[in-house]
């Protein structure tokens, strides 16, 4: 499931194969030898809540915007902590970046990354 696109199929897949194979697991030959339904059904309605409850994790973490990597920094917020003329220092979400500006900021203004490159910060001063 985490190497192949099968958009939880292979989970429903397993789950069935445990319902059925737990239904056959013995020969019905034998009288008073069976699983208890007492005990199949928790199970499965158990690891059924689970895959559901990972998939939808797994969902949500596919779908939220990245925290980290220059991805991460976009839209951020943080401070001058030297002056940009047209090159400075931030402290944005954390960390000291080399910033550069079209407009030169004073130092203890507050600005927002709006571009990342390598390891410099392209920002802009908030109103």
């Amino acid at each position: 499931e985490m190497k192949i696109t099968s958009y939880g199929l292979l989970s429903v897949a397993g789950v069935v194969s445990l319902l059925l194979g737990s239904l056959m697991l013995f020969d019905g030959s034998v009288p008073g030898v069976k699983v208890s339904l007492d005990v199949l059904l928790p199970t499965f309605i158990f690891i059924s809540a689970f895959f559901v409850a990972v998939s939808a994790l797994v969902f949500k973490s596919q779908i939220s915007k990245s925290r980290s990597g220059a991805e991460g920094l976009i839209g951020e917020t943080g401070i001058v902590k030297n002056d940009i003329m047209p090159e400075g220092k931030v402290f944005v979400h954390g960390e000291l970046w080399k910033a550069i500006s079209k407009n030169p900021i004073r130092a203890g203004a507050k600005v927002r990354v709006v571009k990342v490159t390598g390891l410099v910060v392209e920002v802009e001063q908030l109103q």
